[in-house]
């Protein structure tokens, strides 16, 4: 089996891009008041607010949850390929070898942002689990539907390969 990429090519703007313009647009609006001499400025209902008002406080911390809330989830996802024997899994800075017996089960969201999570059943350099938007969600393609099984049938098949090896054969689990 040749390699696959199973996770989304444009994994880099939510993991990277977001994250930054979140970042900047939180700190503009807790900052503006200082930027522009404690002037009145605008609220999400597009009413004026007063500078430092409770108002301006409150808009300030929800933009700050929701930057929070994406950075944690930016920060898990990561680039996934199937290989032979191993999950190839980069988060841009560091690629690891996960052998797929490894895999104990794979788990497709149901919420409105499709990703997948494979569960390990033991720690790797990345964690125990591995969350990755998949190639082709968001499209009108349903491939990407196929994949939780696709990398099960894979762990299956590498198991029972590793178990017809002799014991000193045997992949070492990491």
């Amino acid at each position: 089996m040749e390699s696959r990429q199973l996770s989304s090519s444009g994994t880099f703007i939510p993991k990277y891009f977001f994250p930054v313009v979140m970042v900047a647009a939180t700190s503009l609006v807790f900052l503006h008041p200082i930027i522009s001499s404690g002037e009145l400025i605008l609220g999400i209902t597009g009413e004026p607010i007063e500078a430092w008002s409770t108002n301006h406080l409150l808009s300030s911390l929800l933009i700050a949850v929701i930057t929070i809330i994406l950075l944690r989830y930016a920060s898990k996802l990561k680039e996934v390929w199937l290989e032979a024997d191993t999950l190839r899994v980069r988060n841009y800075l560091k690629t690891i070898q996960v052998p797929l017996e490894l895999i104990e089960r794979v788990r497709l969201s149901d919420g409105r942002y499709k990703s997948i999570t494979v569960h390990l059943r033991q720690e790797s350099e990345f964690g125990k689990k591995i969350y990755f938007v998949p190639r082709g969600a968001g499209t009108f393609s349903s491939e990407w539907e196929k994949f939780p099984d696709e990398i099960l049938r894979a762990a299956e098949e590498a198991r029972r390969r590793n178990a017809r090896l002799p014991r000193s054969k045997r992949r070492k689990a990491e």
